[in-house]
């Protein structure tokens, strides 16, 4: 994750929870503010300050960036001394052995919160990286995936961005009667100060700017009336491919759109759940966990 977006992070969260405790690798901590203020912890440096420490005993909530491998070296040496066995860093053993040692250094990360010592507050734990969580269930901890834009538009990606700026920009026109399918990509593009080449760019996976308007519309406007054609296996279709990965789901929508006509499927859209809506303006904006 880039700097960008890792910052964008650290400011919601210090914006949630004033005192929320912000983990990181130490030459990404920040030089302007300090570690400490009136005697609480603001910073962590990873692997320096969370272990047999209590800075974040009395924190809400723990926010850490990025995946704790240790030093891979250390690593194959400890592994040859605990079993006896040379490895390399391809060994399937060996591998096992690099993911028990960052899950435990992500629950040790996570017991700095001493929730066992706080048990009728509900803490909060960040982890900002692309790693599976999934074992922590196994812990008796909570787990919900989110995408950074999900936290902070700020947060996404430059694609998640560009997007979000152009929804934007539709809702407002909507909101003073605009008809937004008459919106041209060179008034959009000029709205945002960018080329007509990059706005293309931003919606080439579901295959250009009218198509993204086309599936836009239905779901801004919240169109009401009469179901002419409607199918219930449609809706199960259209349940059934928010579940698929991005790269799959996309297509597919847009395919069935193309087959079914706009017009069926903004009647569609009218009645579907706000799961079923949420998920769709969640693959217009890139978002595959929406």
């Amino acid at each position: 994750m880039c700097d960008r977006r890792i910052e964008a992070l650290r400011s919601q969260f210090r914006e949630w929870i004033p005192d929320i405790v912000i983990e990181d690798w130490k030459d990404k901590l920040p030089e302007d503010e300090p570690l400490h203020d009136r005697g609480k912890a603001r910073y962590l440096a990873k692997f320096r300050d969370t272990r047999g420490a209590n800075h974040a005993a009395d924190a809400p909530a723990l926010a850490s960036f990025g995946i704790p491998y240790p030093n891979i070296g250390s690593l194959e040496l400890l592994y040859t001394v605990l079993t006896g066995k040379p490895t390399g860093k391809d060994a399937p053993e060996f591998q096992e052995f690099v993911d028990w040692s960052v899950q435990s250094e992500i629950i040790q990360t996570v017991g700095r919160l001493r929730a066992h010592l706080r048990p009728n507050k509900q803490l909060k734990y960040y982890f900002s990286a692309d790693y599976d969580l999934s074992f922590l269930e196994e812990h008796s901890i909570k787990v919900t995936t989110l995408d950074a834009f999900e936290i902070t538009p700020l947060a996404g990606t430059l694609t998640q961005i560009g997007r979000w700026e152009v929804l934007k920009l539709l809702s407002k026109a909507l909101e003073i009667g605009q008809d937004i399918q008459k919106i041209p990509q060179a008034e959009i593009a000029q709205a945002l100060g960018i080329t007509q080449g990059r706005v293309s760019q931003l919606f080439s996976s579901i295959g250009g700017w009218k198509p993204f308007k086309k599936l836009l519309v239905p779901l801004l406007e919240n169109l009401k009336g009469r179901l002419i054609n409607f199918d219930w296996e449609d809706m199960n279709f259209l349940r059934a491919t928010l579940e698929l990965p991005l790269k799959e789901s996309l297509p597919q929508v847009v395919n069935q759109v193309g087959i079914g006509g706009w017009k069926d499927f903004a009647e569609i859209i009218t009645i579907a759940s706000s799961d079923i809506q949420m998920g769709l303006i969640g693959l217009l904006l890139d978002l595959p966990n929406l």
